[in-house]
């Protein structure tokens, strides 16, 4: 098998992402939203971010999606952040912005792109904050206060629905089994056989344990690159929804401490998860379930981070983002595969409330 398994709405893996000069953004801006100012690139796995800045500050961001992004998966994006805001204001997501004269009142439109493929266009207002720090930036204190941004988050999402969320995404970890046809993109024969005997974990210990797990509508994905940080390295804006999808709602915990363990001394990554699994659950408490299967489910977030950007970067060797993963991670995983798994889990039985 040569890429990945699809859905029957396609896959954004395998599309053309867009081209869109910083001039065509700008025009596109002003067009379809009154964002008047500058594009400056966001960095992107396999979309187009662009920040609009005018003479007085930025004023918006432009995101154009990939060739196959579907419309229902967008509406579901726009329709999440539109609902977390009317449950819980004070939580700090940028607010989507409608297409000008729109009524009803639209949120997408679809241009033609430089290569001639189609792209649906949408914008959000601007939130600000400090966006891909290094993680190691973030002391203990900051990363308790993710721990309950986050739990807000699912929090105010438990009561949200969207047909599209059922939607096969293999940046969803309950699909993990999906990534052996791709491993092959990874070179190294030590970091394949790490990311082997992860999928093996995750097959034998969490799969079966999948169904007792709570699920709902999740962000998935409120990670360094998709969320904003002030001064204090507290969450200031969450900004992209890109891998929302019914899953297990404790996969919100691991794909933040994924990024947020990124870099770090091995001696500080069990003390520093659990700072942040104690500012998740004095919102939201965890069941034994997901303690259970915490662990294991952030080793195999990064086997999956690692095999997707590994297999895009083969297709798109140009895209440096898809690279940036590579001295930060492998690390981590080897310290989680050693005993760091066993040494999280141990004290996550011991702080069980």
């Amino acid at each position: 098998m040569n890429g990945p398994p699809m859905d029957d709405a396609g896959d954004v893996l395998l599309g053309e992402p867009p081209a869109f000069t910083h001039e065509a953004a700008a025009e596109l801006a002003q067009e379809s939203f009154g964002l008047i100012g500058a594009c400056t690139s966001l960095g992107s796995e396999r979309d187009q971010g662009f920040l609009v800045v005018a003479d007085t500050g930025p004023v918006g961001v432009l995101k154009i999606s990939n060739a196959d992004e579907q419309a229902a998966i967008l509406d579901m994006e726009t329709r999440a952040a539109l609902h977390v805001l009317t449950v819980d204001p004070m939580l700090p997501v940028a607010r989507p912005l409608p297409l000008l004269g729109s009524d009803p009142v639209a949120y997408t439109t679809r241009v033609s792109g430089p290569t001639g493929s189609t792209h649906f266009v949408r914008a959000s207002g601007f939130v600000p904050g400090r966006a891909s720090i290094d993680a190691i930036e973030l002391d203990g204190d900051a990363l308790f206060d993710h721990g309950v941004t986050i739990a807000r988050l699912g929090r105010a999402m438990r009561s949200f629905f969207h047909p599209a969320a059922g939607r096969v995404l293999l940046w969803d970890v309950q699909h993990a089994s999906a990534l052996r046809p791709m491993a092959d993109a990874i070179d190294d024969p030590t970091h394949r056989a790490l990311v082997d005997a992860v999928l093996d974990r995750f097959e034998a210990f969490v799969a079966p344990r999948w169904p007792q797990l709570r699920s709902q509508v999740i962000h998935g994905d409120v990670t360094l690159d998709n969320a904003l940080v002030d001064e204090h390295g507290r969450i200031s804006g969450i900004v992209d929804w890109g891998d929302m999808s019914h899953s297990a709602l404790v996969c919100d915990v691991t794909s933040a401490l994924e990024s947020l363990l990124a870099g770090r001394n091995p001696a500080q990554v069990v003390p520093l998860a659990l700072r942040f699994v104690d500012g998740y659950r004095s919102i939201t408490p965890l069941e034994p379930e997901e303690l259970a299967v915490l662990p294991d489910l952030l080793a195999t977030r990064l086997v999956t981070v690692a095999v997707l950007f590994s297999w895009r970067a083969r297709r798109h060797p140009d895209n440096d983002y898809l690279r940036r993963f590579e001295t930060t991670l492998w690390p981590l995983l080897t310290y989680l595969v050693d005993d760091g798994c066993d040494r999280l889990r141990a004290r996550l039985r011991v702080t069980e409330t």
